[in-house]
């Protein structure tokens, strides 16, 4: 019997305007991914129209001081297609898209927070000071393929039931007992109002979504704070393919014997 996890990223492309459902002043936020081959500031990129355009999802987690927001999503939502090219995300806000950079990423966890310049006032979300207890009641909020506001109500699991009946887990990872559409890549998991997880795939053999777990989020935003966060893990889909091969990798729980690799096979692609 198959006990694999297979990976599904849910990565829109190509996707029209989002329906926000009334929250397009946040917390729950569309992404627009265009990617330039100029250097720089993101701020100062101009997309080049010739490149696929991608969507996701984002979540705005608070304001800077410098004036504007910071909004967490994944980083294979604003990883560029190919060396040599720079992504500019655009945060849809308001009915509008407001052009963003990519602040600091994490190829491991998944994540990278962008920063978008705006004078409006936005509804921002905070973290949870802690994961919610396995078998906690949630809620999903994302942009289903980058455009139709969704919701769910979902179970949160700490470990996953496999084809043969033993429990794995994996690392950075909650699994919720819904699955996920392109363009909810970056979306929240939310508990008693507070953030306790990031959207970013589907377990396509066991038919579970997967986010990315309340710890690897705290501990992002404390590196982050501390400077220790740069951009270098925004590299080209083939290499970041090749490294989410190597990091996914499901620990089964005690003496439930070994588990075979995350397959990573993008949507979209």
């Amino acid at each position: 019997m198959s006990r694999s996890i297979s990976l599904s990223i849910l990565l829109a492309i190509g996707a029209a305007t989002p329906v926000s459902a009334g929250d397009s002043l946040g917390p729950y936020v569309g992404l627009r991914i265009r990617d330039s081959v100029a250097s720089g500031k993101g701020s100062e990129l101009v997309a080049s129209p010739s490149y696929l355009e991608r969507r996701g999802s984002g979540v705005v987690i608070g304001a800077s001081k410098s004036g504007g927001w910071f909004v967490l999503t994944n980083n294979h939502v604003v990883a560029p297609e190919r060396k040599g090219l720079v992504p500019v995300p655009s945060v849809y806000l308001d009915g509008d898209w407001r052009t963003g950079r990519v602040l600091g990423t994490d190829a491991k966890a998944d994540l990278a927070l962008v920063h978008v310049k705006s004078s409006l006032k936005l509804r921002a979300m905070n973290l949870a000071a802690a994961a919610p207890s396995d078998g906690s009641k949630v809620m999903t909020r994302a942009f289903a393929a980058g455009t139709k506001w969704t919701t769910r109500t979902a179970t949160l699991r700490h470990t996953i039931a496999l084809a043969d009946g033993k429990q794995a887990i994996a690392p950075h990872t909650h699994f919720v007992n819904v699955t996920f559409k392109q363009g909810e890549s970056g979306g929240a998991v939310v508990a008693n109002g507070r953030l306790v997880g990031l959207i970013y795939g589907n377990d396509v053999e066991n038919k579970a979504g997967l986010c990315v777990d309340q710890p690897s989020i705290k501990a992002f935003l404390t590196r982050w704070n501390n400077g220790e966060v740069t951009t270098a893990s925004v590299v080209p889909q083939p290499i970041r393919d090749a490294r989410r091969a190597e990091t996914f990798t499901p620990r089964p729980v005690r003496n439930s014997g070994p588990a075979a690799n995350f397959k990573p096979r993008p949507l979209g692609r």
